[in-house]
């Protein structure tokens, strides 16, 4: 049972480093226009608008 548990904690960690490096691809390449739009999903987005919102 715990090496299930294991793997799907390994496998969520995963896939959450992986979220976080697609949202910086995304930034890194919406920077490049004179107008960048992120995705609502990018991570960054995500974190800065929570932080607004509680400020």
């Amino acid at each position: 049972m715990m090496k299930w548990f294991g793997r799907i904690v390994v496998t969520l960690e995963v896939l959450f480093l992986l979220w976080l490096f697609v949202s910086w691809v995304d930034i890194v390449a919406d920077n490049t226009q004179p107008n960048p739009t992120h995705s609502k999903y990018n991570a960054f987005v995500m974190m800065t608008e929570n932080f607004e919102e509680k400020n």
